[in-house]
């Protein structure tokens, strides 16, 4: 195919440039460990090539000097669409399908790497009761103005709602003011989450 027949720079981004958006977009929606750009080679171009698989017929038709003469708009438009459009789509499409009740009965590995990670990557709201290692809690919102960190880095998490409690680890009112409030794991061994509407517990 004429548009295989490349220079290096050509080489470059036709079996680098894909694998790497696909690959910086998955990151994005998948938290992972950081490596060094040279680590990640054989997996750019490893799916850099599955893209150009994918788009292999598109690459016959515009490969053609009569099509590019004839359609140079559309010949530069189709090989945006195959070098950073597609790369861009692929990791999306990917990612909702590990999360489809058809991939999870077929018993693969889930991409994320912890259930801290898959909690809260979700994008619900929870109400929270954290229990402290000296023993007491903290209730609180956590919602879409809370945060938590990814892996690998060590968790903590912000929530934008903290409330009062009783011994028990009932709610009892949200402290006014507030802003929120913001913990390490080395400050609470384990957070139980509730949904939105629960007993705010006893406010006498």
């Amino acid at each position: 195919m004429e548009i295989l027949n490349l220079d290096r720079l050509s080489l470059f981004i036709f079996f680098v440039i894909p694998g790497f958006i696909s690959l910086k977009i998955w990151s994005m929606l998948v938290p992972s460990e950081e490596h060094k750009f040279g680590d990640y080679i054989l997996e750019f171009v490893s799916y850099s090539c599955i893209n150009l698989i994918l788009f292999s017929w598109l690459i016959n038709l515009i490969s053609t000097s009569s099509f590019k003469l004839s359609n140079t708009f559309l010949y530069y438009l189709f090989l945006i669409l195959i070098l950073f459009v597609a790369p861009m789509i692929w990791p999306i499409l990917f990612y909702k399908l590990s999360n489809s009740k058809i991939f999870m009965n077929l018993n693969f590995l889930h991409p994320i790497p912890t259930a801290w990670d898959w909690v809260f990557s979700r994008e619900q709201t929870y109400y929270v009761l954290i229990h402290l290692k000296n023993g007491t809690f903290i209730g609180g919102l956590y919602g879409g103005n809370s945060f938590s960190s990814a892996f690998p880095h060590e968790k903590d998490i912000y929530i934008e709602e903290v409330w009062e409690t009783n011994d028990k680890g009932e709610f009892l009112s949200k402290i006014e003011n507030s802003k929120g409030l913001w913990l390490t794991k080395s400050e609470f061994d384990y957070i139980e989450l509730f949904e939105p509407i629960i007993n705010k517990g006893d406010d006498s």
